[in-house]
């Protein structure tokens, strides 16, 4: 009888943890997306300030249009990879 009252109190007592470590879970994920969003704007920020910089630096109005059509392709690129 004392065995299966540990055993059941055992047992919620790993099913609260359970619980709570579920409701826990989101806010750590949104977190770690909010870091995850800010690095890789920076990323971009800095690469496409570098093509600005190399890639027609006495005409910035085609380096802009330059790195609009390149990142543009690239996010085509992607999302037919991601959906053929």
């Amino acid at each position: 009888m004392f065995q299966e009252n540990l055993a059941s109190a055992s047992f919620k007592y790993l099913e609260a943890e359970h619980r709570k470590r579920d409701e826990d879970l989101p806010v750590a994920n949104l977190i770690l997306y909010l870091v995850a969003v800010v690095a890789v704007v920076a990323m971009w920020r800095g690469l496409w300030q570098l093509m600005d910089i190399y890639l027609w630096p006495k005409n910035p109005k085609r380096s802009n249009w330059a790195s609009f059509i390149i990142g543009f392709v690239l996010v085509v690129i992607v999302l037919y990879l991601i959906n053929p």
